[in-house]
């Protein structure tokens, strides 16, 4: 591993409900269970590139992200923990359906548990973090509710209901690696330690709704590892049975067919850099990929 980069273990707390979008089933809005490694690569090329530029273009977006990613492989998930950050919930396929399994991240990254007498099911995980608004579009002309237009959106709330039935904090817990510094042509370069990491994403709101206040954060937590973690963090090896896809970045595709892979694909577009609408006004090129929690067993080692 290059010398520059260094790895950091995150937890952070949410300050708001918060939505990951995931489709739409009927009327409801559906949300992610965890936060996309994309969400926190975008969160901090976004911010240090307005940092270091007052008004900056797409090229340099393009610049300091491709400078503190590849988020596909340097970022990995964030995912629930309802221990205060001591440990997480990871999702693994089994057949068609999706278990929650134990995790912690070590020196080495996500160590996934995979003794499933310790897993919780999705509904269970679901009934955990999930919370729904109802609402309609407004017609401003008429002063009056769109017809057809009532809709629920699911929302992953900042606390939960423990055993004991108190109120507990909801926490995420993740890993990435950051080279040293970024910096644009002409600029000053920013050393990205770790008070310059937690005061970025200190202002910072992920997922959908942010003008609604949704998808503020606090980082609770941020330790430096000891530089092991894997090449690729969007894979994680569960125990002996083979590989768990921990982001959504793997395509499906026909060269896939000898391989034994147990998952569902999904339709994958992001929020991009727009030149006419600025950030966030354009989307991605969609790919069929495989959802996270796809274990792959053989194949595609």
């Amino acid at each position: 591993m290059e010398e520059h980069l260094t790895e950091w273990e995150i937890v952070i707390r949410l300050t708001s409900p918060l939505q990951v979008g995931a489709g739409t089933l009927g009327m409801v809005e559906k949300s992610e269970l965890f936060i996309p490694g994309r969400l926190l690569w975008a969160v901090l090329t976004a911010h240090l590139t307005r940092f270091l530029k007052t008004r900056p273009l797409k090229d340099d977006y393009d610049k300091i992200g491709a400078q503190i990613g590849p988020w596909e492989s340097a970022f990995s998930s964030l995912f629930p923990s309802f221990d205060y950050g001591q440990s997480c919930r990871i999702p693994v396929f089994t057949g068609n359906r999706r278990v929650w399994y134990p995790a912690a991240v070590g020196e080495s990254g996500l160590k996934i548990e995979s003794d499933s007498r310790k897993s919780l099911a999705e509904a269970e995980i679901e009934n955990l973090l999930l919370s729904g608004l109802s609402g309609n579009a407004t017609d401003p002309r008429r002063l009056a509710t769109s017809s057809g237009s009532l809709h629920e959106t699911d929302l992953i709330s900042p606390v939960f209901h423990n055993e004991n039935n108190a109120l507990v904090p909801l926490m995420f817990i993740g890993c990435f690696r950051l080279p040293g510094k970024v910096k644009l042509t002409g600029q000053v370069e920013v050393a990205l330690d770790e008070q310059r990491i937690i005061d970025t994403l200190a202002g910072s709101r992920l997922g959908g709704g942010r003008k609604r206040g949704w998808g503020q954060i606090k980082v609770e937590r941020l330790r430096r590892l000891a530089g092991r973690l894997p090449e690729d963090l969007s894979r994680q090896k569960f125990g002996d049975h083979g590989t768990v896809l921990t982001s959504a970045t793997l395509p499906v595709a026909e060269e896939q067919a000898g391989a034994e892979i147990h998952g569902r694909a999904q339709l994958a577009t992001y929020r991009e850099h727009s030149r006419e609408k600025g950030s966030g006004g354009a989307f991605s090129r969609p790919r069929l990929c495989w959802q996270v929690g796809t274990l792959i067993k053989a194949g595609l080692q």
